[in-house]
């Protein structure tokens, strides 16, 4: 996806910042063995590529 999203007029800073946090959650869940959190985390990390794609 580094290589495809460039070419579809992404990523937007928004969305860099929006992965960093996303990266952020997953680790804290993953940490606190929180699968919910962990899935939730996880679809909001990759809701960005999603649209570009989309």
């Amino acid at each position: 996806h580094t290589l495809t999203v460039p070419l579809l007029d992404g990523p937007r800073p928004e969305d860099m910042l929006s992965a960093a946090k996303a990266h952020r959650r997953m680790l804290q869940a993953a940490r606190a063995g929180d699968a919910q959190a962990y899935r939730q985390a996880t679809a909001q990390h990759y809701a960005p590529l999603l649209a570009a794609l989309t």
